[in-house]
């Protein structure tokens, strides 16, 4: 039986940059031990339906898509009218391929500056998605690294999970 509790992303105030965990994860988690059995269109619904979303940015790696069974998540987003945009990150890691990631910030900017609103994610939606989330208040809202990492925390605490994740952030475009 699917999970009752409805999907949550909330935002950083006054901007709109959401926060959530991988919608339509299924298993146990893998620090909380939970057991997921969320339904994808229902979780995709309402971050349309009510927070406003009109792009899905996926952080995890194609095999946790797997593992999480939502190998069919961009089809689904697509499906429902929004957008899906994929940057695979390494859990409890930062990008690899900073010059690819640049590139990545700069089309979501660009993207962000055209009305949309953004629900981030990764599996447990802390470390990875904080990492964005917190460059793209700097990018786009102006805040100092630091104060981003003090307004995503403040949004959903726990985000930005390891120290290397918190450095990135700091050390952006420094």
């Amino acid at each position: 039986m699917p999970s009752d509790n409805p999907i949550l992303a909330p935002h950083v105030p006054d901007t709109r940059i959401h926060m959530t965990f991988a919608p339509g994860k299924k298993g146990k988690g893998t620090w909380s031990g939970t057991v997921h059995n969320r339904d994808l269109q229902t979780d995709l619904m309402r971050l349309r339906d009510t927070y406003g979303t009109t792009h899905l940015i996926t952080l995890v790696e194609d095999f946790e898509l797997a593992d999480l069974q939502i190998p069919h998540l961009r089809k689904e987003t697509l499906s429902l009218g929004m957008e899906h945009l994929h940057f695979p990150i390494t859990d409890l890691s930062v990008p690899d391929d900073l010059d690819a990631f640049e590139g990545f910030v700069e089309e979501l900017k660009t993207t962000y500056q055209s009305g949309a609103t953004f629900t981030i994610h990764c599996v447990g939606g802390l470390g990875r998605t904080g990492l964005l989330a917190a460059i793209l208040l700097q990018e786009l809202h102006g805040y100092s690294p630091e104060d981003s990492v003090v307004a995503v925390r403040a949004a959903r605490n726990g985000t930005i999970q390891t120290k290397e994740q918190e450095q990135f952030v700091l050390g952006w475009r420094k």
